[in-house]
């Protein structure tokens, strides 16, 4: 609600305020729509320590699911069929978890198992949490030894294959994987999938430029491309880390000692709507134990907010500018115990142990950390968090209010004087920013003025995007309509085989870019999108 009646303010008490910020619905805007959570699994941590596949069963009515934050749902867990009630704020959590746990293993998915060890016990030097081991052929190369558990819980297919193959299925520990291969009918149908989740590796493009999975493949694209402009992007990377001094070398051959726990780092690769080649470090965080209770994300402002505030700027004559907190997340310091041995990329360092002192992106309170320093900062500042969204903040300038926007590393500044803003946080705050200036493409839009003046957020550079990515995908683009469906259209009418697990991905992914659309504002094709969006599950 957008109020200008006289609020109050414990400090400088009650007075006239031009168009506050009072009440939005609380919290952040819903990750998940109920619709969508019917439709998913996710994993979960039960009481004596296993994660198992949990299954969303219904929800249930009852005067509490008026109010999608308060809905709960009455959930299957694991193969004996527990059953058990999670509220939405918890299966929302879960899955976003899962969901970046899943862009983190697709750099290191494992292809192979190559061999097991075991059975151990507490004690053993080689007891690593389970009883068995088993050899791990990586997607970048590497051979590990991971623990029977955590390999039975990310792949529990390609584990019955292998267990199936070596005739371990009537072997104590092993036993629980023969329920996927006592139907032949079904087992034959997993392992064409388990073959076609191995090759499902195709390339990735990005506003037309090939982006790498892993450094493998990037070097292989610099010299395809002959120039180095992934390399380039790695020693930008690793210096920056350096400057921020986010490891501490141990040297070769050094033990942390108990409560540190290994995991690896690897590079995500990106590529900016300017052409620029991006490269970040991130830790394999999932390789840690999740023993933390508190959220572990940074928060994201919601759209509708960043629309209101820059709505009430214009009202007031102010201005908007946004900017980039470079390696946002090494500004603050993490709690967690780990370390990791540099490899290649670290040049004269490879082999190193190297303990992780910054909130390095991928560890699981990273984003909890930066958000910490952020609100610190803007505290420090003056402003004040928005009751109507906690990544929302605002400040009493006398005549009119200031306000921020955070998303992430990405803050948006409605003010009389924004530049003034900037150059605090560097000059006294001494944060790295990039792309400051006024708002051009910002979480997917493009911003500009009409011819009198009048501020716009356009969809334009999004589709833009949009229809590049279809082109790769289908090899032409769409035919073009007056309307968002041809004239006697009727989907549920359709006759035609229904799409098989890649095609039904691909096609969940069109509707979830084209629901982002209508976000920016293309409402003329919401109805056509919500009519086929009914029909992602198959």
């Amino acid at each position: 609600n957008i109020r200008a009646e006289p609020q109050f303010d414990e400090e400088v008490g009650t007075k006239e305020q031009p168009f506050v910020l009072e009440s939005l619905a609380q919290g952040k805007m819903p990750s998940f729509s109920v619709e969508e959570l019917m439709q998913r699994t996710f994993l979960y941590d039960v009481k004596d320590g296993q994660r198992m596949r949990a299954e969303i069963i219904k929800k249930i009515d009852d005067e509490d699911a008026k109010n999608h934050q308060n809905i709960k749902f009455l959930c299957k867990i694991g193969a004996d069929y527990a059953e058990e009630i999670l509220t939405y704020n918890e299966i929302c959590q879960l899955c976003e978890e899962q969901d970046q746990a899943d862009k983190d293993n697709q750099f290191f998915t494992f292809q192979k198992i190559l061999g097991h060890a075991g059975p151990y016990k507490k004690g053993d030097s080689e007891f690593k949490g389970s009883v068995y081991n088993v050899q791990v052929l990586w997607s970048n190369g590497e051979i590990t030894w991971e623990p029977f558990d955590n390999i039975r819980s990310d792949d529990p297919i390609t584990l019955a294959i292998y267990a199936k193959e070596k005739d371990l299925l009537d072997t104590p520990g092993w036993k629980r994987l023969r329920r996927f291969t006592k139907s032949k009918k079904k087992y034959d149908r997993l392992v064409k999938q388990a073959v076609m989740k191995a090759k499902r590796r195709g390339p990735i493009w990005k506003f037309g430029i090939q982006v790498p999975r892993d450094r493998v493949e990037a070097v292989n694209l610099d010299s395809k491309n002959g120039n180095t402009k992934w390399a380039d992007a790695e020693g930008v990377e690793l210096g920056q880390l350096n400057d921020y001094r986010t490891f501490v070398d141990k040297g070769k051959g050094y033990d942390p000692g108990a409560g540190y726990t290994k995991i690896r780092v690897h590079f995500v690769y990106d590529v900016k709507h300017d052409g620029r080649h991006k490269a970040r470090m991130v830790a394999g965080g999932h390789m840690t134990a999740d023993d933390n209770k508190e959220m572990s994300y940074s928060g994201v402002v919601s759209l509708r907010s960043i629309r209101l505030a820059l709505l009430i700027g214009e009202l007031n004559g102010l201005s908007p500018m946004v900017g980039d907190v470079g390696n946002a997340y090494l500004e603050a310091y993490t709690k967690e115990k780990v370390y990791f041995i540099a490899g290649p990329e670290f040049g004269e360092l490879e082999g190193h142990t190297m303990i992780i002192s910054k909130a390095l992106y991928g560890l699981r309170t990273s984003g909890a950390r930066y958000h910490e320093v952020m609100a610190g900062t803007l505290t420090d500042m003056g402003y004040k968090q928005s009751l109507a969204d906690p990544d929302l903040w605002y400040k009493d300038m006398g005549d009119h209010y200031d306000y921020v926007c955070v998303y992430v590393d990405d803050l948006m500044v409605v003010s009389k004087h924004p530049q003034e803003f900037f150059d605090l946080l560097i000059n006294k705050y001494k944060y790295i920013l990039k792309g400051v200036g006024p708002p051009e493409y910002h979480l997917g839009g493009n911003f500009g003025r009409d011819p009198d003046g009048t501020l716009y957020l356009s969809a334009e550079k999004y589709v833009t995007k949009l229809m590049d990515g279809y082109q790769r995908m289908f090899g032409n683009l769409p035919n073009k309509y007056g309307s968002p469906l041809t004239e006697g259209d009727s989907p549920e009418l359709d006759t035609s085989d229904l799409l098989d697990e890649d095609g039904i991905k691909l096609y969940q992914s069109m509707i979830g870019a084209l629901q982002w659309c209508v976000s920016l504002g293309r409402f003329d094709i919401l109805a056509a999108v919500m009519s086929l969006s009914s029909f992602r599950a198959a």
